[in-house]
Formats: structure tokens, C-alpha cells, sequence
């Protein structure tokens, strides 16, 4: 059980007879959830998750042997990609903060490096461009920006006596 609040910190359920703790973070559906909403634990569970993958791609290639770059491009895309902005339109809004931003960098530049079998002194915006990824901070506020779209049928690209229309 989570307390978003002070005061609801204070109360005692009891299911069955056994007394409920709280606790700071809780996962939910996949997403991880503390107690102020910062997200910085799933962030730390996406990353993780990613970067488990990344060590077994790297047992199967090196720069100058292994699987076609176009494979781990296709790894990358249909893999990581999903993994890492599962939920995005609940915990998106992080992504733009500049230590979160960094560290998702961090996780996209070795899928990079593999994906165009470069060395690891390739700078990261040269390895993203060469290797045709876009940024995967921005890529999480597009899915955001389209899933609060969907949800308030609002957006910001749109004039606002425009309204969007929901399929019936």
C-alpha cells in the first residue's frame, strides 16, 4: 500500500487480519509508482530492463563481427522502444528533465554504437544520427504528448475551437 499524502499515511487497514504497511513505491500494472510521483524508480526499472538486453546483444556482436546492423536496429525498434515508453502517457512528463534525459541517452548510445558497429569513441548525437534513432526522451513526450491527446481530446497543435473526435 502507497500514501500519496501526509495525512493518509495515517490510516490502519486491516484485510483479513493482518495489518497493511506502507511502503514508499509500489508496482502497478508495470509502472512504478513512489510517493510523490517523480517516477525516478521506474525510470531506474526501464533503464535496467533495457540495459539487460543490450548485454546479451553484445555477446553476439563487436564492431567488427557479429548479427547486421539492420537486426539490431530491428531489435531496437521493436523491442526496446516498447519497453521503454510502456505507460509513457502516465509517467511521460519526466522524460524532460535533464538527469532523466541523461540517462536514457546513456542506455540509447550503446544500441547505437551496435546498430552502425561503430567504436565506443563515437560521440552519442553522431552515433543517434548515423544510426537513424530518434532520441528516446523525445520519443517518450510524443507518446505522452499523444496519449493526454486521446484521453482530454485536446492537444496543443491543434486550435482550440477545433475539437478531436473520438471513434465511436
Amino acid at each position: 500500500m502507497i500514501a500519496f499524502t501526509p495525512g493518509a499515511k495515517t490510516a490502519k487497514i486491516t484485510m483479513n487480519g493482518h495489518t497493511l504497511k506502507f511502503s514508499s513505491d509500489v508496482k502497478l500494472l508495470g509502472v512504478m509508482l513512489d510517493e510523490k510521483l517523480l517516477f525516478n524508480k521506474h525510470i531506474q526499472y526501464v533503464i535496467g530492463k533495457a540495459t539487460k538486453f543490450f548485454n546479451k546483444l553484445c555477446l553476439f556482436t563487436r564492431p567488427t563481427w557479429g548479427a547486421h546492423p539492420e537486426n539490431i536496429r530491428a531489435i531496437y525498434h521493436q523491442v526496446i522502444v516498447p519497453i521503454v515508453t510502456y505507460a509513457a502517457g502516465v509517467w511521460g512528463h519526466v522524460a524532460s528533465k535533464r538527469g532523466v534525459r541523461k540517462r536514457l541517452e546513456k542506455m540509447q548510445r550503446g544500441f547505437a554504437i551496435k546498430a552502425i558497429k561503430a567504436f565506443r569513441t563515437v560521440s552519442t548525437s553522431a552515433a543517434l544520427a548515423l544510426a537513424e534513432f530518434t532520441p528516446i526522451d523525445l520519443k517518450i513526450q510524443e507518446v505522452h504528448a499523444v496519449e493526454r491527446t486521446r484521453l482530454s481530446c485536446t492537444s496543443d497543435f491543434l486550435p482550440h475551437d477545433i475539437t478531436y473526435e473520438k471513434p465511436t
